[in-house]
C-alpha cells in the first residue's frame, strides 16, 4: 500500500503549526490508504496491507512531543513491520470520548472488519491506553497492550487521581466507558506501568480484576512509552502481539533491553547510590561496564575503590 509514508519524499511534519500538520495527514497514507474524519477533535487512518491489524489510538500532543518528524507511531510501526493499522487520532484532551468514535467502532464491527484479520491488537498509552482498552470491546478476541493508561476518570472510580480533574467533565460512563470492565472479551491483555508514578500504578490495580498481566517498569521516568520505543522493545512487543504471542513473559524478554539503555542504567545508579547501597553500586557499574563504556560508570567504580582503600588505611 503506498502513500507518502513510503515514498522518499515523505515530508517533515515537526514544524508545521497545528494546523497545516492536522491538514497534512491525509497526505501520509493516500493514495492507497484511508483517511476519515470522523469529527472535529477526531480522525483514523488505515495503513498497510499486512495479515495483523494494529489499533492504535494516538493524540497529536503525544505525537508532536514525542516523534521528531511529526508522524503517528503506529503509521511507523506498520511500515516497518509490514502490518496494517488503524490510527485513531485525537486532536484534543478527549480521551477518545466522543459519539463519531462510538459510532467508527460501531461500524467496524457491523461490517466484521476485525474478521478480516489473523489477530487484531489493540495498542495505546495514557489516554490511549484508557482508549485501546475501552474500545477492544468491540473486537472480542484481540490483544491489549496498554501503557501507564487509565482505567476511567470518572470521580466514582477515580477521585484520588488529580492530574485530570478538567477531563472529568468528558463524562466516562455509558458506552464504552470503565476500560477494566471492557477488556474481559479479550484473549490477552497485557498493563505495562512504572510503580514509581504511584497515579499510573492505582489505574493499573483497577486492570488485575479482569486477567490482565501487568508488568512492572521500573526506573524509566513518566514517559514509558518513549522510554520501550527508544529501546525498541515496544516494536518487539507489539510484533509478538500480532503473531498471536503476547504475555508478560515474552514482554520480560524484549524488556533485558534496559540492560543496554543508558537513562535506566543512571536511575539505577542514582537509585542504590541515594540508599548508598555500595556493594550494589559496584555491581551495577561492573555489570554496565563489561557490556558498554559508560563514564559515569567508570568513575563511579573508581571513587568506591578509592572509598575502600581509604577505609582500609584508615582501619590499619
Amino acid at each position: 500500500m503506498t502513500g507518502l509514508l513510503s515514498s522518499p519524499d515523505r515530508p517533515d511534519l515537526s514544524e508545521l503549526s497545528d494546523a497545516d500538520w492536522a491538514a497534512a495527514l491525509p497526505q501520509l497514507v493516500e493514495p492507497g490508504g484511508q483517511f476519515l474524519a470522523l469529527d472535529d477533535t477526531h480522525c483514523a487512518m488505515m495503513f498497510g496491507n499486512g495479515p495483523g491489524l494494529l489499533m492504535s489510538f494516538e493524540s497529536a500532543k503525544d505525537i508532536q512531543r514525542d516523534q521528531e518528524d511529526g508522524i503517528p507511531f503506529g503509521l511507523k510501526y506498520a511500515e516497518r513491520a509490514g502490518a496494517t493499522v488503524i490510527v485513531v487520532l485525537s486532536l484534543e484532551d478527549t480521551w477518545f470520548r466522543s459519539e463519531a468514535v462510538f459510532d467508527f467502532f460501531d461500524g467496524l464491527t457491523d461490517e466484521d472488519v476485525f474478521e478480516d484479520f489473523d489477530h487484531v491488537t489493540f495498542f495505546g498509552a495514557g489516554p490511549g491506553g484508557y482508549a485501546a482498552a475501552a474500545y477492544s470491546v468491540s473486537a472480542p478476541g484481540a490483544d491489549v497492550l496498554l501503557i501507564s493508561p487509565q482505567a476511567t476518570l470518572s470521580s466514582t472510580y477515580a477521585e484520588w487521581d488529580p492530574r485530570f480533574y478538567s477531563a472529568r467533565r468528558i463524562g466516562f460512563d455509558g458506552r464504552y466507558g470503565y476500560a477494566p470492565e471492557m477488556i474481559e472479551a479479550a484473549r490477552n491483555t497485557l498493563v505495562l506501568y512504572n510503580p514509581e508514578n504511584e497515579f499510573d500504578a492505582m489505574h493499573a490495580a483497577l486492570f488485575a480484576r479482569h486477567g490482565a498481566e501487568r508488568f512492572r517498569c521500573r526506573y524509566l521516568g513518566r514517559n514509558l512509552a518513549t522510554a520501550l520505543e527508544d529501546m525498541n522493545v515496544l516494536d518487539t512487543c507489539l510484533t509478538q502481539a500480532l503473531a498471536g504471542d503476547l504475555s508478560a513473559a515474552g514482554f520480560a524478554r524484549a524488556y533485558r533491553a534496559r540492560r543496554d539503555h543508558p537513562p535506566y542504567l543512571r536511575a539505577l545508579l542514582r537509585e542504590v547510590s541515594d540508599q548508598d547501597r555500595s556493594l550494589m553500586m559496584e555491581w551495577v557499574c561492573r555489570n554496565t561496564l563489561a557490556r558498554r563504556p559508560m563514564p559515569i560508570m567508570r568513575k563511579t567504580l573508581q571513587r568506591l575503590q578509592e572509598r575502600r582503600e581509604d577505609a582500609q588505611q584508615v582501619a590499619e
